[in-house]
């Protein structure tokens, strides 16, 4: 089966592909106000590239209560990898908590690696929590939008 073919049997639903890249909108409207507007430590710049780090902040959480709400409604929630699940369900809202406490700088390229892991660990867990083929082209999509919004900040900030 071809991709285009894979894609025209399993669209995305509606209703989450309009919310998935809804949510892109935040970061893309900050980081062009973090690159574009005049510097300065109390700026429009400034204060739209805490906007993408703290917005990345709150969707990694999210992106970690995926993999919760994905394991405590699984068979395997009582051995080990249901275990190893819930406790990664828990790494990115404490890892963007404490990233939030650092410079913005720092908390952004957190980020940026934190929606890279968690689209790797969604993609080599696809089959354990039985996702459909297009959550994952929606996540690769979304995390894409995300780790290039949360980069060109860190790096134009």
């Amino acid at each position: 089966m071809t991709d285009a073919t894979s894609r025209s049997v399993n669209p995305v639903p509606a209703t989450a592909g309009w919310l998935g890249y809804l949510g892109l909108l935040p970061f893309f409207a900050q980081a062009a106000a973090a690159v574009l507007a005049p510097p300065g430590p109390d700026s429009l710049a400034s204060h739209a590239a805490y906007g993408v780090a703290t917005y990345g902040a709150v969707i990694l959480s999210f992106l970690g209560g995926i993999t919760w709400g994905l394991t405590v409604n699984s068979p395997h929630l009582n051995n080990t990898q249901g275990s190893r699940e819930l406790i990664y369900s828990m790494l990115p809202a404490l890892g963007a908590w404490a990233a939030i406490l650092l410079p913005t700088t720092f908390t952004l390229w957190f980020c940026a690696v934190g929606f890279l892991v968690a689209f790797i660990h969604d993609w080599r867990t696809a089959s354990l929590h039985h996702l459909p083929p297009w959550f994952l082209r929606l996540r690769l999509h979304l995390s894409l939008g995300a780790i290039v919004s949360v980069v060109l900040t860190a790096v134009y900030r």
